[in-house]
């Protein structure tokens, strides 16, 4: 699937299809914060856009996320495969949190 920029029209128009209420949610945050540059799944300000290659949580037919790191962090852990798109880092921002990032990848693979 080729990418489609999150929150644009063509995002919206695949989203309601697939799910609808996950839509209304990021259409209530965008309107709540008044602007597209938001986090899809918490309102926060964004690492970048991301394409969805792997859904495991997420709806196979959204075709793309704009995260937070936070959130990109989470989407990691839960197994989805995520591209960065444009300028977003893949492995999350901060420098001082890829070392911790890196530690905590470590031990949950001890863990499995």
């Amino acid at each position: 699937m080729p990418f489609v920029e999150p929150h644009s029209l063509q995002w919206f128009f695949i989203v309601e299809r697939a799910d609808r209420a996950f839509a209304q949610t990021v259409r209530a945050m965008i309107a709540s914060e008044q602007s597209c540059e938001i986090c899809s799944l918490c309102g926060f300000p964004p690492l970048g856009d991301f394409h969805l290659v792997e859904a495991v949580t997420i709806r196979r037919e959204v075709p793309s996320l704009r995260l937070c790191e936070c959130c990109l962090v989470e989407r990691q852990f839960a197994g989805e495969t995520l591209v960065a798109v444009g300028g977003a880092r893949d492995q999350g921002g901060h420098p001082d949190h890829r070392g911790f990032l890196a530690f905590w990848k470590r031990i949950t693979r001890r863990l499995n």
